[in-house]
């Protein structure tokens, strides 16, 4: 459990490698990277900006990448499938 900025990220076995955040919840694998937690932070603050517009512009966009993309293998890789996810890690790693 961490608490920054409003944030509060939660580790848990149940996420199995996987990430996910909603409003200011980000939850994450007990495995998780600086990386991941930046670019889930990164979410938070998209969330931040465009308040109540955030799930049909970015989440749900990025749901169906994750669901349905193509099997990115590296965080990098899954940064640059779409601009929910550059968005993200370019936020994340500024205001980290």
């Amino acid at each position: 459990f961490r608490y920054s900025n409003g944030a509060i990220a939660l580790s848990s076995n149940w996420m199995k490698g996987g990430v996910f955040t909603m409003g200011n919840l980000l939850t994450l694998s007990n495995k998780h990277t600086l990386e991941d937690l930046q670019h889930e932070f990164g979410h938070y603050i998209q969330s931040r900006i465009f308040g109540p517009t955030w799930l049909p512009l970015f989440g749900m966009p990025s749901i169906l990448n994750a669901t349905f993309g193509k099997g990115y293998y590296t965080l990098k890789d899954y940064e640059n499938s779409l601009y929910t996810e550059w968005s993200a890690g370019k936020f994340g790693r500024k205001y980290w």
